[in-house]
């Protein structure tokens, strides 16, 4: 389920998107990856998913110690880029630019961008 946390400012995502723009499909961590998840005790990564990209309906089940939170903060979207969570009814939601959302990854979800841009996202688990 998708939990709306709170919009970040241009200046804290610009200083993401020098790293995010070398993106691949999943972008390896760097400087301001492990600077941003060190403040809050966890680790986290860059996620891209380019036009026409998807990834595909699974869970998070595992691997994670218990208690800890997972924080999507959105660096770039489009609006035909939705994540979709199947908890006990189907919730479909777009994630605008320069805001964080928690999210509980064990029940099922889904992600795609039928959109022409990147869809990238900092995923954060904090303990």
């Amino acid at each position: 389920m998708y939990k709306y946390s709170h919009t970040i400012s241009g200046d804290d995502l610009s200083n993401l998107l020098s790293d995010a723009n070398k993106a691949t499909w999943k972008i390896n961590k760097g400087p301001e990856v492990d600077y941003c998840t060190a403040q809050f005790g966890g680790h986290g990564k860059l996620i891209k998913i380019p036009p026409g990209g998807w990834i595909k309906r699974h869970s998070d089940n595992g691997g994670r110690p218990a208690g800890t939170r997972v924080f999507h903060t959105v660096i770039s979207t489009n609006d035909q880029c939705l994540n979709i969570s199947y908890v006990d009814e189907t919730q479909k939601i777009h994630m605008p630019v320069g805001t964080v959302w928690e999210f509980d990854t064990l029940p099922e979800h889904e992600s795609y961008n039928n959109g022409k841009t990147d869809r990238i996202h900092l995923v954060m688990d904090v303990l």
